[in-house]
């Protein structure tokens, strides 16, 4: 009885692992593409490995005393969005966010890449986000001031 019982909480807990995979990687197909301009941050961790702790320009924007909600952004021709816009306006993309710390995360605060191409990832000056129609993003991949994929070439 006892090993079906384990049997059961594993194919339970794999079920409920696969359908997060499902679902993120759902949105990554199918979310709508934005890019944010990063504000500089440090991107090195001795303890965890070489990574890069994303920050995001429009944060500054979010007023202060708002702790979490719903952002609205309005992606020019190329997806990038640089400025909020209201919820009302015809192509507004919403994009969820919480306040932690004095700073406002919006989910997808860090990149971790291969030892030793931090030289490659200093580069970075934007994050590509797939955005769910719920607002949540997923980091897509860091651009480069010209747009380019890093680490694709």
């Amino acid at each position: 009885m006892r090993s079906k019982i384990l049997i059961l909480g594993f194919l339970i807990i794999m079920v409920w692992v696969n359908a997060q995979i499902y679902a993120r990687e759902r949105d990554l197909a199918s979310g709508e593409r934005l890019i944010l301009k990063l504000a500089p941050l440090d991107p090195r961790s001795l303890i965890q490995g070489d990574y890069m702790r994303l920050d995001y320009e429009i944060a500054n924007q979010i007023p202060r005393e708002l702790k979490e909600g719903v952002i609205y952004l309005r992606p020019n021709e190329r997806g990038l969005a640089t400025t909020l816009v209201e919820q009302q306006t015809p192509g507004a993309l919403a994009l969820r966010f919480r306040r932690r710390h004095y700073r406002v995360e919006f989910g997808v605060d860090t990149y971790l890449f291969q030892e030793g191409l931090a030289h490659l990832y200093r580069q970075a000056e934007y994050g590509e986000l797939s955005v769910s129609d719920e607002g949540y993003p997923t980091l897509v991949r860091l651009l480069d001031k010209n747009f380019r994929p890093l680490g694709e070439r």
